[in-house]
Formats: structure tokens, sequence, C-alpha cells
């Protein structure tokens, strides 16, 4: 099977998909009437890898009523900047601003006695394995009810992915 690495675009499209019912995988096809090997369609499959990857995937499997009303209309330039982001200050910047925008009720009660300290440990990261083990923080904080049902299958791997990140 080959994997094709798709935009963080394709994310969202596949996440919105999935929680609407739909299937995003493709598999073996055969043409009508042909006594043929049945041809192989490629199955695109995306793996997140970089840390504004990381970031998305997890914002992707957050609900709408898990976030601010300006996150409604910020996100989808924000996905681009996380695209688009170049550097460990740019990274920072985009997981600060989507946890101010998380809303309280979406987090334990507890994420107020560490939010200040994670804050401050996100500025001073110097990679993005260090944003990647924030990020894991910020997400062990997200309540269950809030994220996508999905998520508990897709929660493990991502978590390893992020610990992968350098």
């Amino acid at each position: 099977m080959k994997f094709v690495q798709l935009s963080i675009s394709a994310i969202i499209v596949s996440t919105l998909m999935l929680s609407c019912g739909g299937d995003t995988k493709t598999t073996e096809t055969t043409k009508k009437n042909e006594k043929t090997e049945p041809e192989v369609v490629e199955e695109a499959v995306f793996v997140a890898t970089t840390f504004g990857e990381l970031l998305v995937e997890l914002e992707s499997n957050m609900g709408w009523e898990s976030v601010t009303e300006d996150w409604k209309t910020r996100r989808e330039s924000w996905v681009i900047d996380c695209d688009a982001a170049a550097d460990v200050t740019a990274n920072a910047d985009l997981l600060l601003e989507f946890e101010a925008n998380v809303q309280w009720s979406a987090v334990q009660t507890s994420w107020a006695n560490v939010r200040e300290a994670w804050g401050v440990d996100c500025i001073a990261a110097s990679t993005e394995g260090e944003l990647a083990d924030l990020l894991v923080i910020f997400e062990s904080y997200v309540l269950w009810d809030v994220v996508s049902p999905n998520w508990v299958d897709l929660r493990e791997d991502w978590i390893t992915r992020c610990e992968a990140v350098e």
C-alpha cells in the first residue's frame, strides 16, 4: 500500500466526513463485467508528523462547543498559519492562541492551576519537540465530552507521534 501525505486541509475534510458518518477510505475496485484482477486503488492516508499538523489534529477533534465564538471566524486562517509556521516561536504563538480560545468548560478545573506555568513553558520552548510535549499536557486536561468519539481510538497514536517530534 502506498502512503500519500495530504495537506492540513485534507485532515479537516476527513475529520468532518468521519464525524458526519462518511467514509474517507477507498478500497479495491473491479471493472464491471471484466474477468481481470481487481484494480487496487491507492489509499490516501494522512499521518500528522509536524507540530502544526498535530496541533490541528487535536483542534479538529474538538467540538464547536469547546471553543469561543471568535475562534469560529479565526479557525480557517489559523489552520493556514499552522501549515505555514516556520519556527518554534510561531508554533508556540499558535498553540497559545488555540488554548486561549478553548472554553473553560472544555477543560478540567485543575487546568487553572497549571495554565500560567504551562504558558511560560510554551514561550520558553526552544524546539518543536518541547512544544509537542506541552501540547500533550494541554490535551490531557481536555474533557472527553468535548472531543470526537473517534478521539479515544486516535489518541494513543497521536501521543506517540507527538513524542516523536524533535
